[in-house]
């Protein structure tokens, strides 16, 4: 296990091979995490904070694949590039904003995913949520990437709307909820498909 006592940033080698791996938990209340693994990938079996110790701001500087196998509890999540995918095994509970750049995106927890402002998702490949991997946002979902979406899960705004800029394709029955107020609206800005589904 891995605790932060400070704001840290972890660097590896700028190549394919010079992995950032974490076998078990990454904890810190409130305490910020930078990985900046260039070419390479980030790994990370356990779970990221917890209910009781929220890490901080958790941020991907670079990246060919990122994968995080448990729940993700933090303040925040940012991703400034990324060749690969970013993958979300366990479940997302953020205080703050999601704010993804880079090229796939998968949200497989299966439940409540939880953003407490604002989600932003430009993605370059497929941004993709499991079947039953639901998502509440505090406020503004955009999706305004070149990649198409490929969605299994519910998505809420509390507060404002949902706009997806490219083609969506349901993988299961999804309802999508805005805001209760004129200008929360939801807006789809390319194509909706998926045999059979509701």
């Amino acid at each position: 296990a891995v605790t932060l006592t400070n704001n840290v940033v972890m660097t590896g080698g700028a190549v394919a091979g010079d992995d950032l791996v974490f076998q078990s938990t990454i904890g810190g209340a409130g305490q910020n995490l930078t990985l900046v693994a260039g070419a390479a990938d980030i790994n990370v079996t356990g779970a990221v904070g917890t209910a009781l110790a929220r890490l901080g701001a958790l941020n991907v500087t670079s990246a060919a694949g990122a994968t995080f196998s448990g729940a993700v509890t933090a303040a925040s999540f940012t991703q400034a590039a990324g060749t690969g995918t970013t993958l979300f095994s366990g479940l997302v509970d953020l205080t703050g904003a999601f704010d993804f750049t880079g090229s796939a995106l998968t949200l497989n927890g299966v439940g409540a995913n939880t953003v407490g402002t604002t989600m932003e998702v430009t993605n370059a490949g497929a941004f993709t949520t499991a079947v039953g991997a639901n998502l509440t946002v505090g406020n503004d979902f955009t999706q305004n990437g070149a990649g198409a979406n490929s969605i299994g899960g519910n998505i809420t705004s509390t507060n404002d709307g949902i706009s997806f800029l490219r083609a969506v394709t349901l993988t299961n029955n999804v309802v999508m909820t805005g805001g209760a107020l004129a200008g929360d609206d939801l807006v789809f800005q390319s194509t909706i498909d998926g045999a059979g589904q509701n």
